[in-house]
């Protein structure tokens, strides 16, 4: 699923507790690296 943000958009990433969106957001971010499948 591609998509781009420009710096002045604001975007959210809703889900259920323990979904892995703060973990979605630093692969994301680059601050986390992927142990294994793709993103």
């Amino acid at each position: 699923m591609p998509f781009e943000l420009s710096r002045q958009s604001k975007a959210g990433l809703v889900g259920e507790n323990g979904s892995q969106k703060t973990t979605l957001m630093k692969i994301a971010f680059g601050t986390q690296l992927i142990d294994e499948g793709e993103v």
